[in-house]
């Protein structure tokens, strides 16, 4: 990646040095912590720094960022919208979260996990969680199972309807209907 041309203009040296920078960033970031590798594709993606990379010929080698990332790094932008998905909750989760269960949260399939879950579910989850890892980490087969625990727990709680409710209720999601008010 570090090919520099002779010709290039101040601007563009700066660019291509802040996309070598980000980009070592972000490889050093995936063998470790998952929040570590957000921020430097932020600033590639948004201030564009993927044009600056060029060939020995000085052609720009990515057209767009899904490109840069795919040749890069081997994801697609889709992975990394689930990862800035992840990250995001795992920064709102900071204000009522401690940093040390924050931090057990380091695979990004599991902080997108959380990040799926209910917005007053997630600070519950991830200190739960936390206690269940011990000294592990939270993975995403604990996200998963934790929200299915809580799933069956509710079921569980819900008093048994009757055989004419469950068609009525099927029969107004079956048709997108709402509930009207009974008549007098």
């Amino acid at each position: 990646m570090k090919k520099e041309i002779s010709t290039m203009t101040m601007n563009e040296e700066d660019g291509l040095k802040e996309l070598q920078d980000c980009t070592l960033k972000i490889r050093r970031g995936m063998l470790g912590a998952m929040r570590a590798i957000i921020p430097p594709l932020e600033i590639i993606n948004n201030e564009k720094l993927y044009v600056y990379a060029k060939d020995d010929e000085g052609r720009q080698l990515y057209n767009s960022f899904e490109d840069y990332t795919k040749a890069e790094f081997g994801f697609a932008r889709s992975y990394f919208s689930k990862l800035k998905c992840g990250y995001n909750t795992l920064l709102e989760q900071e204000q009522h979260v401690e940093p040390d269960v924050i931090d057990k949260v380091v695979s990004p399939r599991a902080a997108y996990e959380i990040s799926q879950l209910p917005k007053d579910s997630r600070e519950t989850a991830i200190k739960e969680l936390a206690a269940e890892a011990g000294k592990g980490n939270i993975t995403a087969k604990m996200v998963h199972d934790w929200q299915e625990a809580k799933k069956q727990a509710a079921t569980e709680q819900m008093p048994q309807m009757t055989m004419k409710s469950c068609l009525y209720l099927m029969k107004i999601q079956g048709r997108r209907m709402t509930m009207r008010k009974p008549r007098r």
